[in-house]
């Protein structure tokens, strides 16, 4: 990945975090936990600009995430209750 030497945990999740298909993989997993599916992929793409733009931080994309239209969609809700339920 680019980076040798002496290497900690954190520099290893930092080189992991810093791929480019990192950000897009990591806000896909949230949102399919959070709301039972996966998202589509206008809101993979927005997701993952949101967790770079904020220095890969959680809170701001989940933030966006429950604020999102898409997250209270009727056939979202379903599936979100039917996963917690179940889970």
């Amino acid at each position: 990945m680019g980076k040798t030497g002496n290497l900690d945990g954190q520099d290893v999740l930092e080189q992991i975090v810093a791929q480019p298909q990192a950000a897009r993989f990591i806000t896909a997993k949230l949102w399919n936990f959070f709301a039972g599916q996966p998202p589509s992929e206008g809101l993979s793409t927005a997701l993952a600009g949101v967790f770079r733009k904020n220095g890969n931080y959680f809170k701001p994309v989940l933030r966006a995430m429950f604020r999102s239209e898409e997250f209270y969609d009727a056939s979202l809700i379903r599936v979100q209750v039917r996963v917690r339920c179940n889970g």
